[in-house]
């Protein structure tokens, strides 16, 4: 029985991923809305989705999310010992929080600016 129930839901859900392809393929066609702007209101509602779920405060920047040790460590794990160099080069706010991971090189061998985007 639950084998079926999974396997109806199955269906209903393919049929409405068609359905919705469909509609946006309609309001593309007829200049209603851009594909770009179709999925910048999916992600908003997503974001809003999850943030119904887990209420918490966005005021912390990265600067202060890498005065914590956890983060700090997890993002030099992550993206690399490169990657934390590229970022301590690329972020004037963060460099100071970096350095204490990341062993100074030097000048950057090129101006760059780093802008990182979270949330909805």
């Amino acid at each position: 029985r639950l084998r079926r129930l999974v396997e109806a839901h199955s269906e209903q859900l393919a049929s409405l991923k068609h359905e919705v392809g469909a509609l946006r393929d309609a309001l593309e066609d007829a200049s209603l809305v851009s594909r770009e702007r179709f999925l910048l209101r999916v992600h908003r509602r997503a974001f809003a989705s999850v943030l119904r779920a887990h209420p918490c405060r966005l005021d912390a920047s990265l600067n202060d999310m890498l005065q914590v040790a956890g983060p700090l460590h997890a993002l030099t794990a992550g993206v690399g010992l490169s990657g934390a160099r590229s970022l301590r080069a690329a972020s004037r706010s963060s460099c100071q929080t970096l350095a204490a991971v990341v062993p100074d090189l030097g000048q950057p061998k090129y101006g760059a600016s780093c802008a990182v985007c979270v949330g909805g």
